[in-house]
């Protein structure tokens, strides 16, 4: 999951604050299924789920962000983005949320406009990999450096504790009253 992580702060442009995560220990010691709930400091909310015992690779991104919402299929290398329309958002700014619920189902296709998202079928550590070699040889900054490395790697660390938190809690006896 540590890419999907590394994924979500580009793409809403803001810090993840609190982490919300459910996951098990199937087999060993470390966490073989997660779903997580990432809340970004301006507001967006990512869930993330992934397995490696799943039969088949999964790694789902959902991402609901305040001028749009993503739906990343990341082992099929694929997804859609859907933002509302220059009108909805017109609509949004003079009428109160409840306004807009009104939006009946033959003009909800005028309201949102959705983009396919397709994602070149690279092995991301090795693109990461062959990246950095290019870096290096050419002399400028990688596309991933350190400090994103570092910022996916305290997200995920923020992950694991969340799971860990949440599986020592379903273990303790309910106290008695």
């Amino acid at each position: 999951m540590i890419h999907d992580l590394d994924i979500v702060s580009p793409l809403v442009g803001s810090d993840v604050v609190p982490v919300d995560a459910l996951g098990v220990n199937v087999t060993g010691d470390h966490e073989d299924l997660a779903s997580v709930r990432l809340v970004i400091a301006n507001g967006a909310v990512a869930n993330l789920t992934a397995s490696r015992l799943a039969l088949k690779t999964e790694g789902k991104l959902r991402l609901f962000a305040p001028d749009f919402y993503a739906s990343l299929d990341l082992a099929g290398k694929k997804g859609r983005i859907v933002r509302p329309s220059p009108d909805i958002r017109s609509r949004i700014r003079e009428f109160s949320p409840v306004g807009i619920d009104a939006i009946d189902a033959k003009r909800l296709s005028k309201a949102v406009t959705e983009d396919a998202v397709v994602v070149r079928d690279v092995e991301p550590l090795r693109a990461e990999d062959d990246d950095l070699v290019a870096a290096v040889s050419a002399g400028r900054r990688p596309l991933v450096t350190g400090s994103h490395g570092l910022a996916a790697m305290e997200v995920a660390s923020r992950v694991v504790a969340s799971i860990q938190e949440r599986l020592a809690a379903a273990r303790r006896p309910e106290s008695s009253a």
